[in-house]
């Protein structure tokens, strides 16, 4: 392959770094016009779901939430 296209590639596979469940919301969720807030999601809004969310991360070390 060229050095510059299997350079590319190799970055375009790569996954992306673990990060807490929270702070993926806070960047990706939207929250639809029906919903009481709608627009970005804010996990400062609900700081009672911050725990809850990271637990269900990959990092978490917890194997149960309930």
């Amino acid at each position: 392959m060229v050095p510059e296209i299997d350079l590319a590639w190799r970055r375009g596979i790569r996954p992306e770094p673990p990060i807490p469940v929270s702070d993926w919301a806070d960047r990706h969720r939207i929250l639809p016009p029906t919903s009481a807030e709608p627009g970005r999601w804010r996990t400062d809004r609900t700081p009672y779901l911050r725990a809850v969310m990271d637990a269900l991360s990959t990092s978490s070390p917890y194997e149960r939430v309930g």
